[in-house]
């Protein structure tokens, strides 16, 4: 039986399942790509991914499944490669010593609460990247690989 929802469909479904703040990167790096310019031109920031939803919508609503393939595959060699991995491969540990070289320098001890916080924020992010990656690739492999995305468009 084939798949109802389209490559798309899967691709908003996935990202409602990120971290609001992923959804809000994700939907700012993209807004560079060709088509999504009106993403930023929002009045508040915290908009950014529903106007993201929205341009990736409106592919799905036209008549031409040329253009909703077209984006598919636009996302699906961007977002992962250009955002998702890059962010799951960042090192935050790196960003961990740069924090606790800042603290030391404004006199903070090693065992600082607010040092220790914002190490203990900088892991949580890199975990959440991480979750936020394996579902991507989950996604890739199935409903939004390339071969999904063709059978779509070959679809009467």
């Amino acid at each position: 039986m084939a798949d109802s929802k389209t490559p798309l469909e899967h691709f908003l479904s996935w990202f409602a399942t990120v971290p609001p703040d992923h959804q809000l990167d994700i939907a700012t790096v993209a807004s560079f790509l060709p088509g999504f310019e009106s993403v930023q031109r929002v009045d508040d920031h915290s908009q950014i991914p529903n106007r993201f939803v929205d341009v990736v919508r409106s592919y799905m609503a036209t008549e031409s499944k040329l253009s909703e393939k077209a984006m598919s595959i636009t996302l699906h060699y961007y977002v992962g490669p250009e955002i998702v991995e890059k962010r799951a491969a960042s090192d935050w540990r790196a960003g961990q010593a740069g924090l606790g070289e800042v603290m030391d320098t404004l006199g903070y001890q090693e065992d600082d609460p607010q040092l220790q916080s914002g190490v203990n924020a900088a892991e949580f992010r890199h975990r959440q990247w991480i979750a936020t990656r394996d579902k991507w690739r989950r996604l890739v492999a199935g409903p939004f690989s390339i071969e999904a995305i063709r059978r779509f468009a070959e679809r009467q």
